[in-house]
């Protein structure tokens, strides 16, 4: 019996110092910086891109009081990420050298390579069995090509490290059964650190820190190249949709931006530390650059539209609102001037933002495109705007489908993809019972999970598409009711 005791003490000892040991590789080696050069301390923050202070009041304003406060928060994101990653790796690790199959520096190779890219889908908040299988079939063409093992020995690591992640389950099982969040529960917990910080320091509502949260969440994850985190292009995209929301004041949109940067510094520096200086950017781009086009084209039309919100500031007297609230398809007074001309700039930035959406090498559009965009969309407006006008009493799913179709085309779902997209809302959408915030919002969530299921897009990509189409339903109803058939 004291053996017995004696043994679930050692494991239980054991097992705590393998996870502080964990956990210290993660984090880094935390050394005092006091002996710490100038050169080091500026080293540091030129590695990391720091190029301000933080703005908490406790933190004194000297370069290594900074450098301590960044390295001592990354610290603490180290915590929070990386159990799981460990989990699979050590034991596919331990695996591989029983069974000695593979040299040293063979699973050394694959070891380190199966981390990074595990560690890379945890940051991503993607860790999920069908990205990890994804990431190991490009894995696989790499390591048989250069013959660091068998086709067989390849299989029984697929299968090795695959086993340890939930089956994914198809979009209709998951409706109906109790959703998990395994493939983003370190950044889920990361994010919640950063709501709670930001409901304390900048005042907001529950829901306004949950807006914020959700816009850091896609800023985070469409930013493939952890050292761009936090540059102007981040935050300038950042501040601009909290700015388009419109449901906080100037001086909150401040204060949360001063907590984000915060934030989103030292988890910068935790994320660059946890994938290693081994790996170059490079390494990732051909399978990256999807999305790395997608942000390009969404800073470039950030910057559009805010030209287009300085227009619609001077002449809002004469104008709706087109960016920040219903899009209104038809002006009531086709032949104002001002509407006409509004409607053009409306039109042409429209159709620049598809293409960009739909071609990759629309990215470095230039300014003179653009103009000529605005001139060849002139010509089109007023018969676009009558057809569209026209359709508010078709079913829903006909008005999708005439709206969306060429678009979903271009993105690459194919017909038969974009008909089932249809037929679902032409069953889910009947009448105005149908109509219910809790109706559309579930109906949504299926068709996100289906566009998913067709890995056509990105997750981001495919969260685009869904705001979309939410924006759609609500033009249809508001169009419908003002014929008289509100729902």
């Amino acid at each position: 019996m004291r053996q017995r005791s004696l043994y679930v003490i050692t494991t239980a000892l054991l097992c705590t110092v393998v996870f502080i040991l964990g956990v210290s590789a993660r984090a880094g080696c935390n050394h005092d910086i006091t002996a710490w050069t100038n050169e080091q301390l500026h080293g540091f923050m030129d590695k990391y891109g720091i190029t301000r202070h933080p703005k908490d009041k406790s933190v004194s304003q000297s370069v290594a009081d900074t450098v301590k406060y960044y390295k001592d928060a990354a610290a603490t994101n180290a915590e929070i990420f990386g159990t799981k990653v460990d989990h699979v790796v050590d034991g596919l690790k331990n695996r591989l050298e029983q069974h000695r199959q593979l040299s040293e520096n063979n699973i050394a190779s694959v070891i380190e390579g199966i981390q990074h890219r595990l560690r890379r889908l945890e940051l991503q908040g993607e860790l999920s069995r069908d990205r990890v299988a994804e990431t190991l079939d490009r894995m696989h063409r790499e390591a048989v090509q250069k013959k660091i093992m068998t086709e067989g020995q390849w299989n029984d690591i697929y299968n090795d490290v695959l086993s340890s992640f939930e089956q994914r389950q198809a979009w209709y099982q998951r409706v109906f059964s109790r959703k998990t969040d395994e493939a983003s529960s370190s950044l889920n917990r990361w994010l919640q650190g950063v709501h709670d910080r930001l409901i304390t320091t900048a005042s907001l509502t529950e829901k306004q820190a949950d807006d914020v949260i959700a816009n850091l969440r896609n800023s985070l994850v469409s930013t493939t190249d952890v050292s761009n985190l936090g540059n102007k292009r981040f935050y300038h995209h950042l501040k601009h949709e909290l700015q388009k929301k419109g449901d906080l004041r100037k001086d909150q949109i401040k204060t949360v931006m001063d907590q984000l940067h915060d934030d989103v510094t030292a988890y910068k520096v935790f994320a660059m530390d946890y994938l290693g200086d081994k790996y170059s950017n490079a390494q990732e781009w051909a399978d990256d650059m999807g999305r790395k086009i997608k942000d390009t084209g969404s800073y470039t039309m950030d910057r559009v539209y805010d030209w287009i919100n300085y227009i619609d500031g001077h002449v809002r007297a004469y104008l709706p609102t087109v960016l920040g609230g219903h899009r209104e398809f038809y002006e009531k007074d086709m032949h104002n001037a001002k509407d006409s001309a509004y409607d053009t700039i409306r039109s042409a930035v429209s159709s620049v933002a598809a293409d960009w959406k739909g071609s990759a090498s629309a990215a470095a559009r230039s300014k003179a495109s653009i103009e000529a965009e605005v001139s060849s969309s002139a010509s089109s407006l007023h018969g676009e705007a009558t057809d569209t006008i026209n359709s508010w009493h078709k079913q829903f799913s006909d008005f999708w489908y005439d709206q969306e179709r060429e678009f979903y085309r271009r993105m690459g779902y194919t017909e038969a993809q974009i008909e089932w997209v249809q037929r679902y809302l032409s069953k889910v959408f009947t009448d105005e019972k149908a109509l219910t915030k809790s109706q559309v919002d579930r109906a949504l969530e299926n068709i996100a999970h289906y566009l998913e299921d067709t890995r056509t897009q990105s997750r981001a990509q495919v969260q685009h598409q869904i705001d979309q189409l939410r924006l759609l339903i609500e033009q249809w109803r508001h169009k419908a009711c003002e014929k008289g058939h509100c729902y």
